[in-house]
């Protein structure tokens, strides 16, 4: 078995599932609101018990050390033409993000500020992947998606 962890970056935001594969059973999921507000809003899953709670969460690095996880996919709004699938995260493809910021200004900067986030507080040996909303639109034909 393998563990990996599914994040969705948000600008105010951060949704995460830890999963076991290639099973697919989920081992833990939650959700962080209202980031950056004065009162931040946690909810975890953990063995179908949900735990609330509300404490201030001032940024996205809410994830210390997860010794255990072997990858992250990290879910992007906006790969623009560049991406058609998903990719390995490498500084080209983080840049590319970036650059892509004024097409989802409120998600591309957050998508990577919260790969950032998982990348500087997790082991080097974890692998990230963009996930793009976008990379379904390159699926069509050109006169649909344009």
């Amino acid at each position: 078995m393998v563990k990996v962890m599914a994040v969705n970056a948000g600008s105010s935001s951060l949704k995460f599932q830890l999963i076991n594969m290639p099973s697919e059973e989920v081992i833990t999921s939650g959700l962080v609101e209202r980031i950056g507000q004065e009162v931040g809003n946690f909810v975890i899953k953990v063995n179908g018990e949900k735990i609330q709670t509300q404490t201030p969460i001032p940024d996205h690095h809410i994830v210390e050390s997860l010794e255990e996880i072997d990858a992250v996919g990290h879910r992007v709004v906006h790969g623009g033409e560049d991406f058609d699938d998903s990719v390995v995260v490498d500084e080209e493809a983080v840049k590319k993000v970036a650059d892509l910021s004024e097409l989802a200004p409120l998600h591309n900067p957050a998508n990577i500020i919260g790969y950032k986030a998982f990348k500087e507080a997790l082991p080097d040996h974890v692998g990230h992947v963009f996930v793009f909303d976008t990379a379904f639109h390159q699926t069509l034909d050109k006169e649909r998606y344009l």
